[in-house]
């Protein structure tokens, strides 16, 4: 979720009104952005991910005029006819093969609008666009250059350009080495021999994308003429941010222009059609709504309505009937809706698998263990290097990861539990912890690729604790739960050797037990000897059935 912040009277001159402080505190919030503050004449909102259109003022104005009632329905937006073409050359198929490109004429960039421009620009980027690796967008003044232009690959040493903040001329490499912007986001392109860049006529370069623009297309606020191009792996997310930016563009007073992307107009702003019955709506949200009263809640959400939903070209985030049900409840108002006890024959209780979850944590917490409750999302970094093991291959991967920390699903405990232990060097000894949890390994044989069993893991952490408590431990967990079970001695990676064994029951391995390797403690800055255990309750429980 991104904070946006917006300029308190930038953001009434373009509702057409005073916000009072109802406004800001309770109704703008139940539109699904909670309010966070103001501070130095600017209004702060925590924007959620799935309405990328409102991280701009324009866009944020946008969608609370047609909430709070001073516009009502769709609104309607049009580019003219393509006057300059942008030509894409089959080398950037290898390395980031799409773009999508617009001309934004007359444009007003005062102080406020320069500022939500960039905020918007720099957000989209942020969240949906991945750190740029989804979507990256080069915004430029083209007053300053030649159509038509050409997106193409070049060498990393073939050609030069100063690049934005630099006096220097530089070449990609050079970039990528010095750049600010190069060393933050170089990863994108490594493995790659050359680099995507964009060019007009005279062989100008107007950006090394999705790194830096360049220098001489500076956007400033006497800029009237804006070239933006917005590039990545994938068309569609392309189009989603491009009509967000060209629109929010147009509700500051500018005229859109369509570019001739090799023979595609660009950018395409008609409203798509959803169809959604009032009967579905109303069985999904409890209410008796009639098409009427459906239309007039759809408008209050920026939506058109002609037996079917139109959606504005900005909404990237609506994909489903359910997405727009969702926003009907929204203008309907939550406070509004009248609790029922639902029309379910039977009563409600819990889950025989919730319930042997809760009685091993109770186990564990009698045995005097404090429960924790640490990543699903981690990294190979923490989970296999400091934990002295090998890569394996069947864990499950995060596609277009946004940070470095969680690029993985966790595929055992125990690096939470030594994490903890590491985070909580400070407090006193000893140390006493336990976690439940699932973890994750690909399964091309389940029905989602992916297995997820139920873990038991738990560490003991004290200058004077050894392999015998902790064992002691498990003896008194597996008796609580009435199972008979052997240690036989065993290797991991993880545990020191002659000081590790494998947890049997039933002449089958469920689990490991044993001291932390002292690698393992030094790489998380560990002073005291510790004990861990990991247990495949999923396996335990089978046993108890059978």
């Amino acid at each position: 979720m991104a904070v946006a912040g917006f300029d308190r009277l930038y953001l009434e001159r373009l509702l057409g009104k005073q916000l009072s402080q109802k406004d800001i505190e309770e109704r703008i919030p139940m539109l699904g952005c909670p309010f966070e503050g103001e501070e130095e004449g600017k209004l702060f909102f925590e924007v959620f991910p799935n309405r990328p259109d409102m991280l701009g003022a324009e866009g944020f104005a946008r969608a609370v005029k047609t909430f709070l009632g001073i516009t009502r329905g769709l609104k309607e937006y049009a580019a003219s006819k393509p006057a300059i073409k942008l030509f894409v050359d089959s080398s950037v198929q290898a390395i980031r093969p799409h773009i999508a490109a617009a001309v934004v004429r007359d444009a007003k960039l005062t102080g406020s609008a320069v500022e939500s421009l960039i905020q918007l620009q720099e957000k989209i980027d942020e969240t949906m666009g991945r750190r740029r690796k989804k979507v990256a967008i080069g915004l430029h003044d083209m007053e300053k250059v030649t159509p038509p232009f050409t997106y193409k690959a070049a060498g990393q040493n073939e050609i030069s350009f100063i690049p934005l903040d630099f006096s220097d001329r530089m070449t990609p490499a050079e970039i990528l080495e010095r750049h600010p912007k190069g060393r933050l986001y170089g990863g994108i392109l490594r493995g790659s021999k050359t680099c995507p860049v964009i060019i007009d006529s005279k062989g100008q370069v107007l950006s090394f994308p999705p790194i830096i623009n360049s220098e001489l297309t500076r956007v400033t606020g006497s800029t009237k003429t804006l070239f933006i191009d917005i590039t990545g792996q994938h068309e569609k997310p392309l189009n989603e941010a491009l009509n967000i930016i060209v629109t929010s563009l147009a509700d500051a007073g500018a005229k859109i222009e369509a570019v001739d992307v090799m023979g595609k107009r660009c950018p395409d702003l008609s409203p798509r059609r959803i169809k959604v019955s009032p009967s579905y709506a109303n069985s999904l949200l409890g209410t008796d709504l009639s098409e009427k009263q459906m239309a007039a809640l759809a408008g209050k959400m920026g939506y058109g309505y002609d037996s079917s939903i139109l959606v504005p070209a900005y909404r990237a985030d609506i994909m489903h009937q359910i997405d727009i049900v969702e926003d009907i409840a929204i203008a309907h108002g939550y406070e509004n809706f009248k609790p029922a006890i639902p029309r379910v024959p039977g009563m409600a209780s819990r889950l025989a698998e919730s319930e042997f979850r809760a009685f091993c944590g109770r186990l564990m917490t009698g045995l005097g263990f404090q429960e924790i409750q640490s990543m699903y999302l981690v990294n190979e970094e923490d989970a296999f290097k400091k934990m002295r093991i090998t890569l394996p291959t069947n864990i499950c991967i995060i596609s277009n990861s946004v940070s470095n920390e969680c690029t993985i699903c966790r595929a055992s405990l125990l690096q939470g539990l030594v994490k903890a232990l590491s985070q909580n060097r400070h407090n006193t000894y000893p140390q006493k912890l336990f976690e439940i949890g699932e973890v994750f390994a690909v399964d091309k044989n389940k029905e989602t690729g992916a297995e997820n069993p139920l873990r038991l893991a738990a560490a003991l952490s004290d200058s004077l604790a050894g392999y015998e408590k902790l064992a002691a431990v498990l003896a008194s967990f597996l008796s609580g739960l009435g199972i008979n079970f052997e240690l036989k001695p065993a290797k991991h990676p993880s545990f020191l050797e002659g000081r590790t064994a494998s947890i049997i029951i039933s002449g089958s391995s469920v689990g490991i037990i044993g001291e932390i390797h002292p690698e393992v403690l030094q790489s998380w800055n560990l002073e005291c000897a510790s004990i861990a255990l990991e247990l495949d309750l999923d396996a335990v429980s089978q046993m108890l059935k059978g």
